[in-house]
């Protein structure tokens, strides 16, 4: 599946074949496994051990191509200074950008829409951030063919309507059962509005997207210095997990802790006062017992 500095994966399935969606901090990946992973599981070689990984290009007309990550296609040949096929897996970043893929900027966790089969990925430093979606060719994850859009911008735009809660520096996706979108943002400069050279920053965040609407709303605020690391629901959607990582770590105009006052920008959760802040997975219901975000 290449050798690559992964910042999230996902799976889906293609006519019965296992799908890996993946990024690093420069580029997209899929891989499509060779055989049905009902039959191979437990055996040698195994759903993940043969198939082709590929990387994405990104087209400004909207269109998209994967391109397969094989030894001897054009850029990938020895002359090119690819050994062999192991040499091009061990060497996937170089291998993504001699065969043209797209260069992004800090591509993070993808997530697949569990009806539509809709593909989201975030990426955090396309100025100030945005969540990519696609669709396969002909539905199939398993495709060389799609068609993509920026689902939603830093500001708070989408691809559905001009409303939003604000955000920047997405970080991750999660799509629960019911289809809804969760983003995650980690710690984020935000320039200010006045003009002036003093820097605005904004907490990690947890919003909330409609897929259908395009609508996003803010759904929860970190303490200073966090990130939202990680998101799960229980399958009927009334319990939201909810990971928060180094609250009190240090941050751009707002300080950092020390050895002396390790409380110095937060103290959550405990707010002991002679304790520290440490990272957490916090349990969200609803009081009448209903759908978490609605």
């Amino acid at each position: 599946m290449g050798r690559i500095a992964h910042g999230g994966a996902a799976v889906t399935e293609s006519r019965g074949r296992a799908v890996v969606y993946m990024s690093d901090p420069t580029h997209l990946y899929k891989f499509v496994a060779e055989h049905p992973w009902r039959t191979t599981q437990g055996r040698s070689p195994g759903p993940l051990d043969e198939g082709v990984l590929h990387v994405a290009r990104l087209d400004s007309d909207g269109l998209g191509t994967w391109l397969p990550l094989v030894h001897g296609r054009t850029g990938l040949t020895t002359r090119d200074g690819f050994a062999d096929q192991a040499d091009v897996l061990l060497r996937a970043r170089e291998a993504a950008d001699a065969v043209g893929a797209t260069e992004l900027r800090g591509p993070g966790t993808p997530a697949v829409h569990p009806v539509s089969g809709r593909v989201y990925l975030p990426e955090a430093s396309a100025d100030g951030g945005r969540v990519l979606s696609w669709t396969e060719g002909a539905s199939d994850p398993g495709a060389t063919l799609f068609s993509w859009q920026e689902f939603a911008t830093a500001g708070g735009t989408t691809s559905g309507q001009e409303r939003g809660a604000v955000f920047a520096s997405p970080g991750g996706v999660h799509c629960g059962e019911d289809g809804r979108l969760w983003i995650r943002t980690d710690v984020v400069r935000l320039g200010d509005p006045s003009g002036n050279s003093r820097e605005l920053v904004g907490n990690s965040a947890l919003l909330c997207a409609d897929p259908e609407s395009g609508e996003v709303r803010r759904f929860l605020t970190g303490p200073p210095g966090c990130g939202i690391a990680g998101t799960a629901a229980s399958p009927d959607q009334r319990t939201l997990f909810v990971t928060v990582q180094g609250p009190g770590s240090a941050a751009p105009g707002l300080g950092e802790p020390t050895a002396e006052d390790p409380r110095a920008l937060s103290n959550w959760p405990g707010f002991d006062p002679a304790g520290r802040p440490r990272s957490a997975v916090v349990v969200v219901r609803k009081d009448d017992g209903g759908i978490i975000g609605t």
